[in-house]
Parts: structure tokens; C-alpha cells; sequence
């Protein structure tokens, strides 16, 4: 049975492309939120309005808390307040974005001046909710957090379709590398094998040749038919293994090698005949 070598390799493991757009996806699906804000009651109406069974959320009340915790886990939504104690929430928004530049970044501020949302926007905000009526507040953060979760997996799920397809032209390109080199290295062989085939049954078949050089013969037919036979496994092994095609008219087609054809070897005679008589002809010009 063949590999399915666009997800796994030889030894079994997972290609490295998918693994890492596998991971991704994995990561971009966990319902885990970094919650940065200083007022109590704020982090309190936010907690209360998540699902405390399906999102799992850290609170910090500090800017350099909420990078320190960032650093250490870079994959999660982000609710941040921009007035923090002992930091410009929008200096920190720049920060986290700098630690992941594709991070869902949620900014909640009672600030509701256009200039600082566009602000935000520009340093890597996904979304900009202004604290106003606790319910309505409430109802808005969760429908962002939504948003943000959704279009994350979908990125995510884009991204392995990428490093797919990614990998199959990878796999495709070492196939045609390993093709390539298979048919020019049996072509290489296949001809001056022919040939040394084609000679040593001549050999063996004059009557003239005495028992050294009719053993000399078989010893060449025997050598060259267990370099056909390591040609042969060759061709076994890329056709199973690298999936190469037969090869209409190349040297692995109909097992040449070892069925030495007989036009091929009528060939080689008529050859071999010419050469004899030409050295014949030349012999009889030096003797006159």
C-alpha cells in the first residue's frame, strides 16, 4: 500500500507544514481570553457576561502584568481597557501586537472619541467597544469576542490550506526530482548494457573460443545480468514507492533488462559482426 505522503512521511510523522498550520488551527479554536483591566466592577460585568463553562479567562489589573502574561501565551483574545495604572493602554496595545502581530485584540474604554479608536485600529486593534449601559456593554463585548474567535479559526483554517497545498507542491517537486533521475540513470545504464549483453552472447557462441574465454563470456552475461536485475529493483522500488509511471519506450518498459529483446540483440550481432569484419578487412591490408 502507498504512503499518503502529503500528510505523513516515511518514518510515519506528520509533514512539518501540516503539523504547524495543524497546531495553529488547534490553538485559534481554544476559548481563552487575557482580560486587562483595572476597574473591579468593569472586569466583574465583563466576567459576567462570559460563559464561565466554555471561556477560560485571566484577569490582570496591570500593563506589565498583562505582557508578561502575554509573552508566556500569546494565544488568546485579549480584552483591553486603554486607562490602566502604570501604563497608556495604547502603548501596550502596541507592544502585545509586536509579540503577535495576528493577535484578536478587543479594546473596552469608556473613551469614546473617534480619534482614539482610529488609533487603536491602527495599532492592531481587531475591535473597539465603548463601555456605556452595562447590559448593552455586556451584549457588544460578547458578540466582538465572537467575531474575534470566528474570524481567527477561519484564518487559521485558511492557513492550513495553504501550507497544504504548500506541501503538496513540495512533494510533487521531489517526485519529479526523484522520476528524473530514476529514467536518465536507467537510460544510462540500460544502453552500454545492451550492448555488453548482446556481446557476451556472441562470445558464447563461437565455437573457436577456448574454456578461459567461455568462461570469461559467462562471467560477463552473469555480471551483467545482476546489474539488470539491481535496474529492475530500482524500477520496482520507484513505481511503488515514488509512484512513477511506466515509461512508454524507455528502459522500463517490459522488464529489457532481463528479457533481452531479440531485436535489440540482433542489433547488437549485426554490430558486432561489422566490427569483426572491418577488423578482418584491416587485418588483410597490414599483411599486404
Amino acid at each position: 500500500m502507498k504512503d499518503d505522503r502529503t500528510s505523513v512521511d516515511r518514518d510515519g510523522e506528520l509533514n512539518p507544514l501540516l503539523l504547524g498550520g495543524a497546531n495553529r488551527l488547534i490553538q485559534a479554536q481554544r476559548h481563552a481570553i487575557l482580560l486587562v483591566e483595572d476597574t473591579a466592577a468593569h472586569a466583574a460585568l465583563i466576567r459576567r457576561a462570559l460563559d464561565s463553562a466554555t471561556w477560560e479567562v485571566e484577569h490582570v489589573t496591570r500593563a506589565a502584568s498583562a505582557l508578561q502574561s502575554f509573552e508566556r501565551d500569546p494565544d488568546r483574545i485579549v480584552l483591553l481597557d486603554l486607562s490602566l495604572p502604570d501604563s497608556d493602554g495604547l502603548k501596550l496595545l502596541a507592544r502585545l501586537h509586536q509579540v503577535r502581530p495576528d493577535a484578536p485584540i478587543i479594546v473596552v474604554t469608556a473613551t469614546d472619541q473617534v480619534s482614539v479608536s482610529v488609533e487603536a485600529m491602527r495599532r492592531g486593534a481587531w475591535d473597539y467597544v465603548v463601555k456605556s449601559d452595562p447590559k448593552e456593554s455586556g451584549e457588544q463585548i460578547i458578540a466582538a469576542i465572537e467575531r474575534a474567535w470566528r474570524q481567527r479559526v477561519r484564518a487559521a483554517e485558511r492557513h492550513l490550506i495553504e501550507q497544504a497545498r504548500l506541501a503538496e507542491m513540495v512533494r510533487a517537486e521531489r517526485l519529479e526530482a526523484i522520476e528524473s533521475i530514476v529514467r536518465t540513470l536507467c537510460s544510462e545504464v540500460n544502453n552500454p548494457l545492451s550492448g555488453v549483453m548482446a556481446l557476451s552472447q556472441l562470445l558464447q557462441q563461437k565455437d573457436e573460443l577456448d574454456e578461459d574465454m567461455r568462461r570469461l563470456a559467462e562471467g560477463i552475461a552473469k555480471s551483467a545480468s545482476q546489474v539488470a536485475e539491481v535496474v529492475r529493483k530500482l524500477k520496482d522500488v520507484s513505481e511503488e514507492d515514488v509512484g512513477l509511471p511506466p515509461a512508454d519506450g524507455e528502459c522500463l518498459k517490459n522488464d529489457s533488462l532481463l528479457t533481452f529483446p531479440a531485436d535489440a540483440a540482433c542489433s547488437s550481432a549485426e554490430q558486432g559482426a561489422r566490427l569483426e569484419g572491418d577488423a578482418l578487412v584491416s587485418s588483410k591490408k597490414g599483411q599486404a
